[in-house]
């Protein structure tokens, strides 16, 4: 089993920093919208990036490639 594997298994502790991406969907005259922190319909869990976890510079780095749409201006996610 992968790092990232591993990682996708572990239940986060309330002590651990998290980070999530944020869609421009989210925002509504620049003020974030609760559904950024909701579970859509059939999901059990919300997805988030975890900082310690080895990988986490390469998965962010990853789902920014495959989601253009993410984009804000200069680069930000």
């Amino acid at each position: 089993m992968s790092q990232k594997e591993k990682s996708d298994n572990i239940q986060i502790s309330s002590g651990e920093s998290v980070a999530r991406i944020l869609s421009k969907e989210w925002f509504v005259r620049d003020k974030l919208l609760s559904t950024a922190f909701a579970l859509e319909q059939g999901e059990t869990y919300l997805s988030v990036n975890r900082p310690a976890i080895d990988t986490y510079d390469s998965d962010v780095a990853s789902f920014v490639k495959n989601h253009a749409t993410y984009a804000f201006e200069n680069d930000t996610y």
